[in-house]
């Protein structure tokens, strides 16, 4: 006997009114928030709503973070039971259901079953732009003309660019931000190469390890284009000390990229000799567009980002941000253009609230094999907590996968450091609001404010100004207790408040093998109790057909019966006898459980 479809209307028939026992299976596909942000790659997340089937999303497989495919993603307006806000240390949030599992010290628990002081798995991601969707051409057919070079078949490079679906390029086009970051990194660590005696061109890349090659090559590929790469060794003398240096070129001999990637305005040959500039479409473009731009472009010639303990003479160590500055060189006489191309770097890092202390240039005091003199240009960024943050989560780095994985680390460290910051300003002004307003005691707002007299005491006597102790906790420390168990990314972070929330709508994902998903920084659980009992019910409607019949219920589109029986949390399994409840379990049973519960009913 198959399993029972059952709804409002054929309740009564068929449970109530029925000759044997029927066991009911109260089910939904309860999930996610639709406002909530499912991350699709390293760099970019999108709306539940906005997720559909055959898309790709990120996913843990206890080892590596990977992309997998959904192959369901649904909306269900929801008619009953409770849901849950999560809310952590450093006020990641998440708005779930009750049953939907989170990753925790523990394995996989429900929503409803954690507390606050437990930790959960997260995942550190760039924070999200919406994208606007104007239609503006950037690249024209005659934009790619003017670059033309003799003997040129300059019909096919443009034919072969159409067939791609870059041109003419528009500002929506969805492969625009693919080609802004490998613009970016031309700005830095790549290089336009031509030969004109052979009428040579190639678009080269240089970055440090494997793991960047596999990411330029992912980018060029959905362009349309393929590449070669070899591993370097070679020696480098900076300022009188040797290296070895380990790097790998990336070389595609794409004709009509390169034509495309000069027309976009990447420089051409030895920067230190050329006078260039970053386009002045890409300096009035979006914020989604700068940004990868600078994330490219960071990933080469950026600041390496560090947190050491600062000793100090009788007195605790402390955590001191470290971010160098960013370097590039220009022949003696282009000092200007290089002045000029460092205020346009700090000019886009102050968008995203980047603070730059000062652009200047120095002499180098060695001279090249030429004999040339070159300036040191130097754009040096300021080293507070909200610039080293907004660096690491705000923009990141492509191209450079070590530097990202360090960065996502201390961004996150600075981001409970803001976080706790913030939160003592909040409280600072309740206090001076109480005092001045409400005319309370000292005494009475510390207790208030669960604040101790002598911090109280001093904002209000001595107007001292609300600070943290921000060095009790020490980084290294921390990222080792915060990457305990955990890889590829992954953090644990203390869940601050757990609030009682309803839902009218939620939306359900469902991946292809790996049943979990990163939601809004959160490592979520998509294959819960319901669907894991699922293959035991239809066993179970086969093996004692005749004896009782098994039905299953969904009560989103169910609400009338899902009422009645009180069904606050899935699974719930109802057993009915003569019209009358006899048992209930909620929560999934495992076989031997299940059979128990029918066979003493039959």
């Amino acid at each position: 006997m198959s399993l029972l479809h059952l709804t409002d209307n054929n309740f009564k028939k068929e449970v109530l009114e029925s000759d044997l026992p029927v066991l009911v299976d109260f089910w939904a596909s309860w999930c996610i928030a639709p406002d909530t942000l499912i991350s699709i790659n390293e760099r970019e997340a999108n709306l539940a709503t906005k997720i559909k089937k055959d898309c790709y999303v990120l996913s843990y497989n206890g080892n590596k973070v990977k992309r997998c495919r959904i192959i369901d993603s649904s909306k269900i307006s929801r008619t009953l039971g409770h849901c849950k806000k999560i809310i952590t240390e450093t006020g990641r949030e998440i708005k779930v259901t009750d049953d939907h599992r989170f990753y925790t010290l523990d394995g996989w628990k429900r929503a409803v079953s954690l507390n606050i002081g437990d930790k959960v798995a997260v995942y550190p991601y760039v924070e999200f732009i919406k994208a606007k969707c104007n239609k503006k051409i950037l690249i024209s057919e005659k934009d790619i003309q003017k670059y033309a070079l003799k003997n040129m078949i300059i019909e096919r490079y443009i034919k072969e660019l159409k067939d791609n679906g870059l041109l003419p390029l528009r500002s929506d086009n969805p492969k625009l931000p693919i080609l802004v970051r490998l613009l970016g990194a031309q700005f830095s660590d790549g290089s336009l190469y031509y030969l004109e005696y052979n009428n040579y061109r190639e678009v080269s890349f240089s970055v440090g390890q494997i793991g960047d090659v596999q990411e330029i090559r992912h980018d060029l590929n959905n362009l349309g284009f393929e590449c070669t790469y070899r591993k370097k060794v070679s020696n480098c003398n900076i300022r009188g000390r040797l290296f070895v240096m380990h790097s790998y070129n990336v070389r595609c001999r794409s004709t009509s990229l390169w034509l495309l990637l000069r027309a976009l305005g990447a420089p051409v040959g030895n920067k230190t000799n050329t006078d260039y500039k970053i386009p002045d479409w890409l300096m009035k473009a979006e914020d989604v567009l700068q940004r990868e731009f600078l994330a490219a472009y960071l990933g080469g010639d950026g600041p390496t980002v560090n947190i050491r303990l600062q000793q100090r003479e009788n007195k605790e160590p402390y955590n001191r941000l470290e971010i160098n500055d960013i370097e590039f060189h220009k022949r003696d006489d282009l000092e200007k253009s290089g002045l000029i191309l460092g205020q346009q770097i700090s000019k886009l890092l102050s968008k995203f609230r980047i603070k730059v202390n000062k652009v200047f240039s120095e002499d180098d005091e060695y001279r090249r094999k030429d004999k040339s003199r070159v300036k040191i240009i130097h754009i040096q960024i300021s080293k507070d907590f909200e610039s080293g943050y907004n660096l690491c989560h705000k923009i990141g780095y492509v191209y450079a996968k070590q530097k990202a994985l360090k960065t996502k680390f201390i961004g996150e460290f600075l981001r409970k450091r803001l976080f706790e910051r913030q939160l003592c300003t909040q409280k600072y002004k309740e206090a001076m609001s109480l005092f001045r307003e409400k005319k309370m005691s000292i005494r009475d707002i510390s207790l208030q404010l669960k604040l101790s007299y002598d911090t109280v005491f001093g904002w209000l006597r001595y107007n001292k100004r609300p600070s943290i102790f921000k060095h009790f906790e020490k980084y290294p420390i921390w990222l080792k207790e915060a990457k305990r168990g955990l890889r590829d990314g992954l953090l644990w972070e203390k869940i601050k408040r757990k609030e009682f929330i309803y839902l009218d709508k939620v939306q359900s994902l469902t991946l292809e093998k790996r049943h979990n998903f990163i939601a809004n920084g959160f490592l979520v659980h998509n294959c819960g109790p319901c669907k894991m009992i699922t293959p035991l019910i239809e066993d179970s409607a086969k093996e004692y057909a005749g004896k009782i019949k098994i039905g299953k219920l969904n009560v989103d589109e169910n609400p009338k019966t899902a009422t009645l029986y009180g069904i606050m949390s899935i699974p719930t399994l109802i057993l009915f006898k003569d019209g009358k409840v006899v048992d209930q379990v909620v929560g999934a049973l495992n076989n031997a459980e299940l059979k128990q519960k029918i066979e003493e009913n039959i």
